[in-house]
């Protein structure tokens, strides 16, 4: 059992980390032996008993009751341990006299861990920085652009649970790993541009014909497109007369492809509930006019109904919703209520259209009624804004979940942002399907509706992505059926052996208890709890 003690101000932090951390834990009680015990530094100087002591802070003031012990304060560095990279966002206390060297400071190489006490009964470290400051760091502001494809937040885990086992700490945890899986895999898709006929002499027709007939040749000059792709988006802008005329088919009214591409694979697919709003602004003023969608959600009622009928999702891509609770309300019933003839559930997500989200959202999509949000990601570029691979709470919320975004198809291959070749794509999700791979989790990608048809032409791209998938092991579930997956490991608990009984949590996968013993036996068993 892990004793923790934190600041009233820090509780919260400090559940919703072990809820990622799902382990064995409370808040410290007087009298009670704990194998481990997590304490802030400036709690340093009371006798404890437990085997491992782990204080996390930064008070030089500190030090100076230690003997031979000098102490660097910095901001903003990174850390390296084993062969990870870790940022920290807040003040770090390096120890150039600390002979410990597997944490340590990429630039200066002092550690960052100091052994206090250290004999056959007890050990007793200090790491240089406060770790609730640091999760609440990335769940509140997040990781910026320099560091999106490190999971800081899983390497704060990976960190304490690799002291556990170095110090022989006997502890089990439930993984963030569906039984019989190695991952969740989200499929999703913003539908911002379900008909090419809505836009006549715009912005967005102008961008569609330079994309299609100048950027296409280029692009097929440099190898990034066949003469195939060429051809069909000449083709494409040579025909959009007709195809506005309604003499040939709307190419971009197509987003029910996507179930061909994905063989009976669910996904979800976020909708935005009415035409010609560009929404407002925190401060009150008008967003952008190209935010505007010119689809009518009644156009594509019928498809919507097919793909809910053939085991997708669909949730809202909020305009106004991340601002008030009433916008959030009115948004998702104008949502449900287009939609509630075809028998679908209620519309439980959310993603906000161009991720508009700032630290006031989470409340107001929570009083609205949504179940789980899924906007916290990068609009220029792929990884872990928050840090994490996992579904978590933001802080504030009593039952909204973050179902974090860390692949965008825009953000991947646009000239603007990442311009990746396709092979140079699939190397970067390759790097995200090993992380989920070693550390659990989801990995949501977002592929928006025209993104496989003419000009983007991006299918075989996504196609490849969903088979690297596969064969990696992922279990693919739609954005509320991997929230509800995660509340079912939330559910967990170890003094009962129980989690939530209902028909929908019970047809999810199981969960799997990982137990470390390692005075016993050197690698941890796993044990299957359904």
């Amino acid at each position: 059992m892990i004793g923790v003690s934190a600041k009233s101000s820090d509780e919260e932090i400090v559940r919703e980390f072990f809820e990622l951390f799902k382990t064995e834990w409370e808040f410290e009680r007087p009298g009670v032996d704990y194998d481990v015990i997590v304490r802030s530094a400036d709690d340093y100087g009371e006798k404890l008993n437990a085997k491992l002591i782990i204080f996390y802070g930064t008070d030089t003031s500190l030090t100076g009751s230690l003997r031979n012990v000098r102490s660097v304060c910095r901001d903003g560095r990174v850390l390296l341990f084993d062969k990870d990279r870790l940022p920290i966002y807040g003040t770090c206390l390096t120890f150039p006299g600390s002979s410990k060297t597997d944490l340590v400071d990429e630039f200066t190489g002092e550690s960052v861990r100091m052994p206090l006490t250290q004999h056959e009964h007890q050990t007793v470290l200090w790491i240089g920085y406060d770790l609730w400051e640091e999760i609440r760091y990335l769940l509140l502001k997040g990781q910026p652009e320099l560091h999106a494809e490190i999971p800081a937040l899983e390497l704060h885990i990976e960190l304490l649970r690799g002291l556990f086992r170095q110090y022989n700490v006997a502890f089990a945890e439930v993984p963030s790993v569906p039984a019989g899986y190695n991952f969740i895999a989200c499929l999703t898709h913003d539908v911002d541009h379900a008909s090419i006929r809505a836009h006549k002499f715009d912005r967005t027709i102008a961008g569609f014909l330079y994309r299609a007939v100048i950027q296409s040749f280029f692009q097929f000059c440099t190898g990034r497109k066949s003469i195939g792709d060429l051809l069909r988006n000449w083709f494409a802008a040579i025909s959009l007369p007709l195809v506005q005329l309604g003499l040939l088919p709307d190419i971009w009214n197509r987003f029910e492809n996507y179930a061909d591409i994905e063989k009976a694979l669910p996904s979800t697919f976020f909708v935005v509930p009415k035409a010609g709003d560009p929404g407002r602004l925190r401060d009150g003023g008008k967003a952008p006019k190209p935010r505007a969608v010119r689809y009518r959600f009644a156009k594509i009622c019928g498809q919507l109904c097919r793909l809910l009928h053939s085991g997708h999702e669909i949730a809202l891509h909020g305009i106004n919703a991340w601002l008030t609770a009433k916008d959030g309300t009115e948004e998702r019933v104008e949502l449900q209520y287009g939609i509630e003839d075809a028998g679908s559930a209620a519309i439980v997500g959310v993603r906000m259209h161009w991720l508009l989200y700032d630290e006031s959202s989470p409340k107001a999509l929570d009083d609205a009624g949504f179940d789980y949000d899924s906007t916290v990601g990068y609009n220029r570029t792929i990884g872990y804004r928050s840090g994490t691979c996992q579904v978590y709470k933001p802080l504030g919320t009593e039952r909204l979940k973050e179902l974090p975004l860390h692949v965008m198809d825009t953000a991947l291959l646009f000239p603007c942002y990442m311009n990746c070749r396709p092979e140079e794509a699939k190397l970067k999700i390759r790097g995200l399907i090993a992380n989920a791979s070693r550390f659990g989790g989801v990995l949501t990608i977002n592929w928006h509706d025209r993104s496989i048809a003419p000009e983007r032409l991006w299918h075989r791209l996504y196609a490849d992505i969903l088979a690297e998938l596969k064969d990696n092991g992922a279990w693919f579930a739609t954005g509320s059926d991997a929230v509800a997956w995660f509340d079912k490991r939330r559910a967990f608990s170890f003094d009962s052996g129980s989690d939530a009984s209902s028909k929908s949590v019970n047809a999810l996968p199981g969960l799997t208890i990982k137990e470390h013993r390692p005075a016993q036996r050197p690698e941890p068993v796993e044990l299957i709890y359904c």
